[in-house]
């Protein structure tokens, strides 16, 4: 009965070393590691300050051994890490008459000349925002922003921009740009914002 509690008692000893100790009774290998396997699942692994985790190059699920921890992280070669050039290419207003939503001439030519300049190849998303001064019911004016919207997003089908890049939405009189107590701030505040992305 002795020799039993002894042999369990070397045993809870050696488990214990093996756990605190790092191993120091096992043999490293280069596949198989049983003393590396008992320090990741009983201990919680340090954070490595030096290590440049951002510039590392190589595979995917890269494993690090550093002071008897292995670090499991994942890396991109530089063929897998995606490089995006979409962005705000260009903004543009355009100003309505009061209490209409078709667009002047001179509106017409600030737009195509803003897509040309930019080129129709290169826009990937173009948002438009409808917009109203405070005269009138809140419906009155979200359905005349609406009506501004959509306008100038069927002009901008009409010369040759692919529809299923355009959203448009209106807002009414709730983000005006200028007061609405002057004749020239409610003249601002009657447009549409035009937003374009696109590959720069």
């Amino acid at each position: 009965m002795l020799l039993k509690n002894n042999i369990y008692f070397f045993f809870i000893v050696l488990y214990f070393t093996i756990l605190l100790d790092g191993c120091a009774f096992f043999e490293k290998k280069d596949n198989e590691n049983p003393c590396v396997i008992l320090q990741i699942k009983h201990k919680v692994a340090p954070v490595i300050v030096d290590l440049d985790y951002i510039n590392i190059k190589g595979s995917q699920d890269t494993a690090i051994y550093r002071g008897g921890f292995q670090h499991a992280i994942t890396v991109l070669s530089e063929k897998g890490i995606r490089k995006s050039n979409t962005a705000v290419l260009e903004t543009e207003t355009v100003y309505f008459k009061f209490n209409h939503y078709n667009i002047e001439e001179r509106e017409k030519s600030k737009i195509t000349s803003t897509i040309e300049n930019i080129g129709i190849n290169n826009i990937t998303e173009i948002m438009i925002s409808g917009h109203t001064d405070s005269v009138g019911s809140e419906h009155y004016n979200i359905t005349l922003s609406e009506r501004r919207a959509n306008e100038v997003k069927g002009f901008l089908i009409g010369i040759g921009v692919d529809k299923s890049v355009i959203s448009a939405v209106g807002y009414g009189e709730n983000i005006p740009i200028d007061s609405n107590l002057t004749n020239e701030g409610r003249a601002r505040n009657r447009r549409a914002e035009i937003k374009l992305k696109g590959n720069d």
